[in-house]
């Protein structure tokens, strides 16, 4: 779905959620948006957590971060930055860690490449 869509229509936003496409601010606008319907203001610093791409490894700092219950809201959101630059034993690490993301909880993959 492109950006204007999704704004447009707000769909329900379930457990994955990948950001893909070549503007990084078209990326930003979508995963700002993406907070401002998943968690509040003012419980985000508690609910939302950022992954690094170096921090990505083997997967489980990702996949014990999606698996942690949210504090003081209904979702806690993992976001992955800059998916693109992984290598592949990374990023198969991280679409398990995917697999495993419970029912009120979201992880967003931000991957700047074209989409094929």
């Amino acid at each position: 779905m492109k950006l204007y869509e999704f704004l447009d229509k707000a769909p329900a936003i379930g457990r994955l959620v990948i950001v893909e496409g070549t503007e990084q601010v078209l990326a930003e606008r979508a995963l700002e948006t993406l907070l401002d319907r998943l968690v509040p203001a003012d419980v985000r610093d508690l609910n939302v957590m950022r992954v690094a791409p170096a921090d990505v490894g083997d997967g489980a700092q990702v996949r014990a971060a999606v698996q942690a219950m949210p504090f003081l809201a209904e979702r806690r959101v993992v976001v992955v930055t800059d998916a693109q630059t992984l290598r592949a034993q990374e990023r198969r690490n991280l679409w398990d860690a995917a697999q495993g993301v419970p029912e009120g909880n979201t992880l967003v993959i931000v991957d700047m490449l074209s989409p094929r």
